[in-house]
């Protein structure tokens, strides 16, 4: 990277981070879910949220990477770009490192199962849905490497639109499945950022 234009370096530091989070995804859901039959995306539980999710994140990782370098989308300065590889560092690390707590629950559409149990551990413990942290941090990171503030808005407004769909989908299983352990966890923990939301 050349000293004090850190936006010559901003496409391929992006590649790299989309490459980053491809195995991470792979790695950690291999890792999670080994040994276990995935359900159908359009499944009853699921009511398309896996869909939702997957347009979210390409609707914004598409508006982030076309609009990048327009200037009828009021770019950004380019150092951003070091904060945006941090915060997609900590989003993949979150995402990641959740995909693993789930471990044999893990799932990429929403379902329960016979013999679950709510997983309260490692970043279960503050976060209800800590890997769509992950996702929008990640979001956010390539928003800040690829800077531009309409690129920052739609990429942001996708794919949080898309993961708060998933969200409630997923506090609905999580409720009929478990009545009275549930209620106790949402009072305890945070859904998606501590001490914000």
């Amino acid at each position: 990277m050349v000293s004090g234009a850190p936006e010559s370096a901003a496409p391929a530091v992006a590649v790299l981070g989309l490459l980053a989070w491809f195995l991470t995804e792979v790695g950690s859901q291999a890792y999670a879910g080994r040994g276990r039959k995935e359900a159908n995306p359009s499944s009853g539980q699921d009511r398309g949220s896996f869909f939702v999710v997957a347009g979210s994140i390409a609707v914004a990782t598409t508006a982030i990477f076309i609009l990048y370098n327009r200037p009828e989308a009021f770019p950004l300065p380019g150092a951003l770009l070091y904060a945006g590889i941090v915060v997609l560092g900590v989003g993949l690390f979150v995402r990641g490192w959740a995909l693993i707590a789930l471990g044999e629950f893990f799932s990429v559409v929403v379902r329960t199962s016979p013999g679950q149990r709510l997983i309260r551990a490692g970043p279960y413990r503050l976060l209800r849905h800590p890997s769509y942290t992950g996702n929008i941090l990640i979001v956010l990171g390539f928003g800040l490497i690829l800077p531009t503030a309409v690129g920052l808005v739609i990429g942001l407004g996708a794919v949080l639109a898309g993961h708060l769909y998933r969200v409630g989908v997923e506090e609905k299983a999580l409720q009929d499945r478990f009545p009275e352990e549930y209620p106790k966890y949402v009072a305890e923990s945070w859904r998606l950022f501590p001490g914000i939301f």
